[in-house]
């Protein structure tokens, strides 16, 4: 049982370091969380059936968390519409936009409003510093450049590509697409 558990452990880690591709202090604290789990809850009494269920839930969600909850969804450009992908994704035409720009700083997020947040990536609505209004982010944290697009209604939409090439690519397509009207 012990043996198995370590194996979890490991491959939780495994999972964090492909996922990421390197490491970072929130893996250090994801791992040594998913080590004390599995200490209360298979190691002080394997025989309590509660204990057993409960530590395999907690080390599967954490597993599924780790493993997928970095990841984001799929940003396109098709017939002149960006699309993002996801439960907090939408879509704009590329005639809609007032500004587009890059920048290499990570926008200061103040409130996240209904997004997710996670160590390497921000997704959906989030409230920033130094913005009046609420941002949709789809981008990989300290992972610059970014593309910021301002549309007419004064909405902000800021994205990248883990592939730092990707994402310049992408803004190439952008400007193209909107020159091409």
């Amino acid at each position: 049982m012990i043996a198995g558990g370590l194996l979890i452990i490991a491959n939780c880690f495994y999972f964090w370091y492909s996922v990421y591709n390197k490491i970072e202090i929130a893996s250090i604290v994801i791992v040594s969380f998913i080590a004390i789990i599995f200490i209360i809850f298979f190691i002080v009494d394997p025989h309590n059936e509660f204990q057993l269920v409960g530590g395999s839930l907690s080390i599967l969600a954490l597993m599924l968390f780790i493993t997928f909850g970095g990841k984001l969804p799929s940003v396109t450009l098709d017939s002149d519409v960006i699309k993002m992908g996801g439960s907090f994704g939408g879509s704009f035409k590329v005639s809609a936009i007032q500004s587009i720009d890059t920048v290499n700083v990570y926008p200061r997020v103040g409130i996240r409003s209904n997004g997710a947040g996670f160590p390497a990536s921000s997704y959906g609505n989030f409230a920033l510093e130094k913005e009046s209004k609420t941002a949709k982010l789809c981008i990989y944290k300290n992972n610059p450049p970014y593309i910021k697009i301002r549309m007419n209604d004064n909405s902000l939409f800021i994205l990248n590509f883990k592939e730092p090439e990707k994402t310049v690519e992408f803004y190439n397509q952008i400007i193209d697409a909107i020159n091409s009207h």
